[in-house]
């Protein structure tokens, strides 16, 4: 194992796991739904190379969202395409409330640099 590397669980989405995470958000039928399906696809995402994925969570095994991160960036942007989802204000906020409570934290600027080099990016 090295430990230069960052953990899995708190590193840059990929350009691919992005692009699914657009993909989910496009695709539901709601507000509520493109939320349901972003929160799955991001922690599914960092849950994957620990062999695990949201279906081993639940009301006996919470997932602690504080342990996990995703560039700055990344987040965002995931905030403007659950935005553009919407269709009033008071949408906006409940979605946007949501997503900042269950989202993963930004990761800190040193440790996104390194991420990226490690991930080719």
């Amino acid at each position: 194992m090295c430990f230069d590397s960052p953990p899995t669980h708190r590193r840059r989405l990929t350009d691919d796991e992005m692009a699914q995470v657009t993909d989910a958000i496009v695709a539901a039928a709601s507000p509520t739904e493109a939320l349901a399906a972003t929160v799955r696809t991001v922690y599914d995402a960092l849950l994957a190379p620990l062999g695990e994925s949201t279906a081993d969570y639940g009301p006996d095994r919470r997932l602690q969202v504080t342990e996990f991160a995703i560039a700055a960036d990344q987040n965002a942007y995931i905030m403007r395409a659950l935005a553009a989802k919407t269709r009033n204000l008071s949408q906006r906020i409940s979605i946007l409330l949501d997503w900042t409570n269950l989202r993963p934290d930004d990761l800190p600027e040193a440790a996104d640099a390194t991420s990226q080099l490690a991930h080719g990016g």
